[in-house]
């Protein structure tokens, strides 16, 4: 099914034309008194209290959502795949804290995560150590969870043990055997320099491996080389240069006005997505001034519409395809997508596009093992035809149809198009005789035109053609009519 915005402000009279809905298939059309904002939260990588540290993975899920057990890799790779597939719009990001502590400290707590994340989407490995490197941002529990994570993610043999607040000599031990084997089979053995084998929990070098086994997961989670991944980071348009901003306890999932109340839920970072014509002017957030939460836009629920776009099933590069980039009347075409990653029986849908006019028709299937297909036959659309009058070397317009498929939390665009170039060669004769150079008139849904003349064999020879077939007049006789390809 299809879904058609409309703004509140297109509905003054005479009203708004939609000018592109499909028959025979269903609309949904949604009038939206808000301006709408998209966003990936990072909120199952979960921020202990009083820690900045974007963890890789939830110790547990959150209550009562025990299915979205989501990892900090597949967030971000989320991020930068909906940032190549959505190329217009704008990314910003947002820290937020509960309200155990200060008001002050959360603020600036919250600041922290948010550009412990931008670090994260930006592959800033040297922000990300200066941020969580220090007893003032992160907490004994955070790398001990992180050195599970490496644990059970490589099979390396530094598990912490129970992830709590007490550094123990087993602590020490894991810490160490994964500064050793990050040397010797990891990043520090490879493309990335070495980590020093003994050193305090708060070291730099530390911290910089941890982000380099984070940046090793978003590559696979992607399906990328770190030159892929560092070419979706450089494409990632940002709404301000500043790209994050805390906004402290200031708008809470839960326990609204509720002071010393540790959430979960509100312990979050929200990478959110805009639209050119929906941008949020942030007057709460002055380049050169604290938060002021009262004069939010984003969060005002009488201006902004909030969407959580589920993490996608695989944030792999799909390729979308039409078979063949030619058709004529009576053909068919396969719509192709390589779809590594995606298991089969997701349910996904095909939106053809004509050129120049919009949506023409909606395919609904389910995928296959990492392959989408669908066939598509219906190229005349009535309603995409502008009809004009022709001269004799006027062309007859061409028209193009492309596909997106949408499902999987994915929207991925045809990478080529399809041209319909039906044609028409006939050989006109009268009483035996070829007419030669002989004034005709072809005419199309899409217009007339006159002043063309059969060849010295009486041949009348058009090629591309665009659909809803010809009729062929002589003499202001009908000729011929074509409802199909015909040589």
């Amino acid at each position: 099914m299809s879904e058609v915005r409309l703004r509140r402000g297109e509905l003054g009279p005479p009203g708004p034309e939609v000018p592109r809905l499909v028959t025979n298939a269903q609309h949904r059309v949604v009038v939206s008194w808000h301006k709408l904002a998209v966003l990936v939260e990072f909120e199952d990588a979960l921020f202990r209290t009083n820690s900045a540290v974007v963890l890789p993975g939830g110790e547990a899920p959150i209550q009562g959502r025990s299915d979205q057990r989501r990892t900090t890799a597949g967030l971000a790779a989320t991020c930068l795949r909906y940032g190549e597939e959505h190329p217009s719009e704008k990314v910003f990001v947002f820290g937020h804290a509960d309200t155990k502590g200060t008001a002050s400290v959360n603020q600036t707590l919250s600041q922290y995560r948010a550009e412990c994340v931008a670090a994260v989407l930006m592959g800033d490995r040297q922000r990300f150590a200066e941020i969580c490197a220090t007893w003032k941002r992160m907490r004994v529990s955070d790398y001990k969870q992180i050195l599970k994570w490496v644990a059970e993610t490589w099979d390396w043999d530094c598990d912490p043990g129970t992830i709590d607040d007490h550094h123990t000599a087993h602590t020490t031990e894991a810490l160490n055997t994964f500064r050793r084997l990050y040397n010797e089979q990891g990043p520090g053995s490879t493309w990335a320099p070495r980590t020093p084998l003994w050193g305090e929990a708060t070291q730099k070098e530390t911290w910089v491996a941890y982000f380099n086994m984070y940046e090793e997961a978003l590559a696979e989670a992607l399906g990328e080389t770190f030159a892929g991944v560092s070419a979706l980071r450089s494409r990632l348009p940002y709404l301000r240069p500043d790209r994050f901003v805390g906004c402290g306890e200031s708008h809470p999932r839960e326990a609204v006005n509720r002071d010393e109340y540790a959430s979960q839920t509100n312990r979050r970072v929200e990478v959110t997505f805009f639209e050119p014509s929906e941008l949020p002017q942030l007057p709460c957030h002055p380049a050169d001034g604290p938060c002021a939460a009262e004069a939010c836009d984003l969060y005002d629920d009488a201006r902004y519409q909030r969407r959580v776009l589920p993490p996608m099933l695989t944030a792999k590069r799909w390729r979308a395809r039409w078979d063949e980039t030619e058709v004529c009347q009576g053909q068919s075409r396969r719509l192709v997508v390589d779809a590594p990653g995606l298991p089969p029986g997701e349910a996904m849908t095909f939106e053809v596009t004509q050129e120049g006019f919009g949506p023409i028709a909606e395919i609904e299937t389910t995928s296959g093992e990492e392959l989408v297909e669908a066939e598509f036959d219906e190229w005349f659309h009535g309603p995409a035809v502008r009809y004009s009058e022709l001269g004799a070397h006027d062309p007859f317009p061409i028209v193009r149809y492309t596909f997106v498929v949408r499902g999987a939390g994915r929207e991925v665009k045809s990478a080529n198009t399809v041209v319909y170039a039906d044609f028409l060669d006939v050989v006109i004769s009268e009483d035996g005789e070829r007419m030669t150079d002989h004034p005709y008139v072809l005419c199309s849904p899409w217009g007339r035109r006159t002043g063309a003349r059969t060849d010295a064999d009486g041949r009348v020879r058009e090629e591309r053609l665009p659909p809803g077939g010809v009729g062929l007049f002589l003499d202001e006789n009908t000729i011929l009519s074509f409802d199909q390809t015909m040589e």
